[in-house]
């Protein structure tokens, strides 16, 4: 029984430190697309030119931060 609280325990701390990681790895990834993505479509690239380069960069960002947000948080029910 102590084995599978020490399971339990161990998942729920993976899952805190996995959702850390990821918020960390969003806001790194928002900060660029701020300072260095958007300022890039106005002065360099041409809008044809800024589109292909970065199409989707926005969009995967927050597919990706949903879809880990609702892992962590359907893993954090299931261990607590």
């Amino acid at each position: 029984m102590q084995a599978v609280n020490e399971d339990i325990r161990a998942r729920a701390n993976a899952s805190r430190r996995l959702y850390v990681l990821e918020t960390r790895y969003n806001k790194q990834m928002a900060d660029g697309i701020l300072h260095f993505v958007r300022p890039l479509r106005a002065a360099v690239l041409s809008q044809s030119g800024y589109n292909t380069l970065f199409q989707n960069i926005e969009k995967v960002l927050v597919l990706i931060f949903t879809s880990c947000c609702k892992i962590i948080r359907r893993r954090l029910n299931i261990c607590l």
